[in-house]
């Protein structure tokens, strides 16, 4: 291997001598692409008259390759062992550093453009050009965090602030929950060593909005409070909005709804008194789904009405797929059911056009609890695995519970309670990580289902008496399909137990904890 090694080396230095010095000094220079790279951003680190026409010398000589990438030629090194040897070259010359400074400019103020464009009818080509230059966005991120390790200047700071702001948005549309925990770690950890506050701020807003997609809502809200003293002491409108949305978010996860009605309303003031039609149209869905869930359809439904306005105004697919399916739930919930499955196909269809992972995933559930809900068992099973598949790649624990949720429930229609044991076992160790009383609910209610199934009589009756109190103690509306499981295994332990036994057991799960009641399923279900 080595003297293959060797020899693949003399090869390139024979080819690499054979090259003028002009086209030297670009091959280094464009060695720090990583996944290739366009012309114009080429030009950022070799500012020649004669790039093009050298280049295209690099592609004869059989250095480059040239690909069509969105309707452009995108040029690449010719292979791994070529990038890695002339980068040695770079890495060895006084071009180094000043090269390195180069990309990292010029890609700090490629995500500030494209991030921008995010938020308006450009949503999906701004998508797309982020999601082809990641690999050198990554790589410039990286030289800028090193910058900041080892030296102190103020600059350094801003150039990292435009991946403050703007990658949370492409990687929450495409559901890379995980990608933005490890991004935004990095990003904060390097902030904290700057005297930039704006960077601080947006690196601790973003940071939160990641661990609350992962179901750590207490984490999230405890960052968020302490971010909202901070913008409001710093006077930024627009990120104290930001702010108060993303606390509306973890406060609902929590089954605060009041408190999260309040963060939202406070959130839509000040986005609405800055003209920010994009926030203003996102906070209103969210607004909506709150007064949903407090029973105030007609209030919620004209706000579903006037994000989906907006989005459609401003060309958030984005926006669209999220309020879509919200009103295709509100529908169920009306019990206009011919309208449910044409707004589920209609939130589908806006996440495909983006690759919004989650949304489709969302979509694919929702149509699968459809088809379960009308009898459909088989199609539902589709759906529901196919979501579930995709939200094990995203990472997001409370959706793979959600989904594990309507596979157990579709399990137990259809009677087959090994899978749905199976399958409900793992949902409820994932909710003993989470803060999510409305999920706890909806588990202790398959649970009581399912013991009784298993003929588990006092335990099921503790479960199902258990998530009627919290659910009434928490304003929890319950779901048709989960209001149909409740009442077939409120109907079975009626028939099984006395009379007397039934109120005691009643009596008693209302002075037990939404945890502790979660922690007696597990242990019955697993016996």
């Amino acid at each position: 291997m080595l003297r293959i090694r060797r020899n693949i080396q003399a090869s390139l230095g024979w080819s690499y001598r054979l090259l003028s010095r002009e086209q030297q000094e670009v091959l280094r220079s464009v060695s720090l692409f990583k996944g290739g790279f366009f012309p114009e951003a080429a030009r950022a680190l070799v500012p020649n008259s004669k790039l093009r026409w050298i280049l295209s010398e690099l592609n004869e000589r059989g250095w480059l390759f040239a690909r069509p990438v969105k309707g452009q030629a995108r040029l690449f090194m010719r292979d791994p062992p070529s990038q890695e040897y002339v980068l040695a070259k770079l890495q060895a010359s006084p071009d180094w550093k000043p090269k390195q400074l180069a990309h990292a400019q010029y890609f700090s103020g490629f995500l500030e453009e494209q991030g921008k464009s995010i938020k308006t009818n450009a949503q999906v080509s701004a998508l797309k050009a982020i999601g082809v230059e990641e690999e050198n966005i990554l790589a410039a991120m990286q030289t800028i965090i090193e910058r900041i390790d080892t030296r102190s200047d103020p600059r350094d700071a801003d150039l990292l602030l435009p991946f403050a702001i703007h990658l949370a948005a492409y990687a929450d549309i495409l559901g890379r929950w995980k990608d933005g925990i490890s991004w935004y770690s990095q990003i904060t950890n390097a902030a904290e060593k700057t005297d930039s506050s704006r960077l601080k701020m947006y690196a601790l807003l973003e940071l939160a909005r990641f661990i609350a997609r992962t179901g750590r809502s207490e984490e999230s809200r405890e960052k968020l409070l302490e971010l909202k003293r901070m913008a409001e002491a710093d006077g930024d409108r627009e990120l104290l909005a930001n702010c108060l949305n993303h606390l509306g978010v973890a406060l609902h996860n929590s089954a605060r709804l009041d408190d999260a009605a309040n963060a939202y309303q406070e959130s839509l003031q000040i986005r609405q008194e800055i003209g920010d039609r994009y926030g203003t149209g996102m906070t209103l869905s969210n607004l909506g789904l709150v007064r949903c869930g407090q029973h105030r359809y007609e209030e919620g439904e004209r706000l579903y009405q006037q994000s989906l306005e907006i989005a459609r105004e401003i060309g958030n697919q984005y926006g669209m797929a999220l309020v879509l399916g919200n009103m295709a739930v509100l529908a169920g919930q009306q019990g206009r059911e011919e309208e449910v499955e044409q707004l589920y196909q209609e939130s589908l269809r806006a996440s495909r056009r983006i690759g919004f992972e989650y949304g489709m995933a969302l979509a694919l559930n929702n149509l699968g609890v459809l088809s379960c809900t009308q009898g459909r068992y088989q199609e539902a099973e589709v759906l529901l695995k196919e979501s579930l598949r995709t939200r094990r790649r995203l990472g997001g624990q409370r959706a793979v519970a959600l989904c594990l949720v309507n596979l157990a429930t579709l399990y137990l229609r259809t009677e087959r309670l090994g899978f749905a044991q199976r399958h409900l076992i793992e949902a409820l160790i994932s909710a003993k990580q989470m803060d999510d009383p409305r999920l706890v609910v909806d588990l202790l209610i398959l649970s009581g289902c399912l013991l009784a199934g298993m003929e588990r009589y006092p335990n099921a009756a503790l479960c199902l008496a258990g998530s009627q109190h919290h659910a009434r103690e928490i304003q929890l509306t319950i779901q048709p399909m989960e209001q149909e499981e409740l009442e077939e295994g409120i109907a079975k332990v009626t028939q099984a137990l006395p009379e007397a036994e039934l109120a005691e057991l009643t009596s008693r799960a209302e002075e037990i904890t939404l945890h502790e009641l979660l922690d007696l399923a597990l242990q019955a279900i697993r016996q």
